[in-house]
């Protein structure tokens, strides 16, 4: 049975990127991961593996995100670690967090390549003391009041957050710079077909696409795209021919609830249906190349494409919700920036 139907959706909401503005009358909800069909209790290793796929995405696009500022018409500050104690998790998921050496103490449970907490030698697996003198005192909404003094200090124009961790029985001091970015995050999507789309607010990829780009660089021209994606949507709304209004996703601190709750709703709702139109598309590429050129990175957008398009359509949804038509090769093949 495809993974689709044992589990659709683990999205975990332990981001902290640092955004400088606070959506009214947000509710701090946990992991909520949808079960319909699965026989088996949620697993140590499937936690595991969507740490490691969020961590990932991370990886790949905060760079993308800080390089895309200038076409964003929606920006934010990010220190770029993701946090977590056991009670971010819902309740049948916590044993296996536990297992993991989640406690009620907070844990950095992932550092994105590149970011201000990279720089700043902030490391997975450290245990949060203070934010800004703020005490990480265990407990079960003390992640939320973390993200929140990283929402405070960007809001007021801070440059960093000092952030003090334990580590191997040690407590260190860090600098965190706050980086400006895309308010943007990623979701990692339990589907065997590989995909992805984007709301103009959250991208997400599916662990089907995740196992095909396997490797970053190849990651990165999907990563891109859908920022592109995103950013004509937000070019949209913010012209008034559309505008989307959902308070339960916090952008004070870039955290994404998940799975039976409304922002996992959102998205599964903001799964493309029918193909993307060829101007859309041409601008999506255009953007695409200028990420790609910006972060240094080595990928070929037109080389992945035409793979893609090899496979099985039925079987990839995102090649057929994506097509490759002759303009959209003889543009790319033309472009400078595609060599």
């Amino acid at each position: 049975m495809s993974g689709r139907v044992h589990v659709r959706a683990l999205v975990l909401a332990v981001v902290v990127l640092g955004a400088a503005c606070t959506l009214p009358g947000l509710k701090p909800r946990g992991i909520a991961p949808d079960l319909s069909g699965a026989a088996d209790p949620p697993s140590v290793g499937l936690l595991q593996q969507q740490l490691a796929d969020d961590a990932r995405l991370d990886d790949v696009g905060v760079s993308l995100l800080r390089a895309a500022v200038p076409q964003c018409t929606a920006r934010t500050r990010r220190a770029g670690f993701r946090l977590a104690n056991v009670a971010t998790f819902t309740r049948p998921w916590q044993a296996s967090a536990t297992t993991l050496a989640f406690t009620d103490t907070v844990q950095v449970v992932s550092v994105a390549k590149g970011s201000g907490a990279d720089r700043a030698g902030v490391r997975a697996a450290d245990r949060v003391v203070s934010i800004d003198g703020v005490p990480a005192t265990p407990g079960s909404r003390i992640v939320e009041a973390m993200r929140a003094r990283v929402a405070t200090a960007a809001g007021a124009g801070a440059p960093h957050v000092t952030v003090v961790v334990r580590r191997d029985g040690r407590e260190t001091s860090h600098t965190v710079p706050l980086d400006s970015s895309c308010a943007l995050t990623f979701m990692s999507w339990r589907d065997d077909a590989p995909n992805a789309w984007s709301d103009g607010r959250t991208v997400a990829v599916t662990t089907g696409m995740l196992a095909y780009a396997h490797a970053d660089d190849d990651l990165a021209v999907v990563l891109a795209h859908e920022i592109a994606h995103a950013v004509i949507l937000g070019s949209a709304e913010r012209s008034g021919r559309r505008q989307l209004v959902d308070a339960s996703v916090d952008l004070a601190t870039s955290a994404v609830a998940l799975a039976t709750d409304d922002p996992w709703l959102r998205m599964k709702g903001a799964r493309p249906q029918s193909p993307a139109s060829e101007a859309d598309e041409q601008r999506a590429d255009d953007l695409t190349r200028q990420l790609l050129l910006r972060t240094g990175r080595a990928a070929s957008p037109h080389d992945f494409w035409r793979r893609l398009q090899l496979l099985d359509p039925a079987g990839v949804p995102y090649a057929r919700l994506h097509p490759l038509s002759m303009t959209r090769i003889i543009r790319m093949d033309d472009s400078p920036t595609s060599r």
